[in-house]
Parts: C-alpha cells; structure tokens; sequence
C-alpha cells in the first residue's frame, strides 16, 4: 500500500490518506477509479515532496488522534 493516494478531479489533484479497507482508493471515501463518466475522481502520480492536502481526510486524521488505544476494544 502505498503512504499516500492521489486523485485528479475537477482538474486538481488531492493527496489523501489511504483506505484501509479495500472498498476506497482513500480514507476519505473516493473511489479514485470508478467507470461512471459521472464520476470525475481519477488516480493521479503524488507531486513530489507534496503532503495530504484533503480537508476530509485530514479532519478524520484530528478526530482520530484525540483518542488513545485504552478508548478501542480490539
């Protein structure tokens, strides 16, 4: 799995976070390579050196880390 996940859409390119699993190209919830021409999200090459810019997937990044492993029943 690759650290980050690229998505062209509506001519921008969005780094995001990775999903986990399987059912999203990201954490955020694109697909990244849907068929549907209404679909406009393609998978895109990470500019260099460039960090996850999603606001999405960045505020379930916050969230998450305002807890610690005692809140999670594994």
């Amino acid at each position: 799995m690759n650290k980050y996940v690229a998505i062209l859409s509506d001519g921008i390119i969005e780094v995001h976070f990775p999903d986990v699993t399987g059912n999203y190209a990201t954490l955020c919830g694109m697909d990244g390579n849907d068929d549907d021409p209404m679909v406009d999200q393609h998978p895109s090459r990470i500019p260099k050196g460039q960090k996850v810019n999603c606001k999405m997937c960045i505020g379930i990044y916050d969230v998450t880390h305002k807890y610690t492993e005692k809140d999670i029943d594994r």
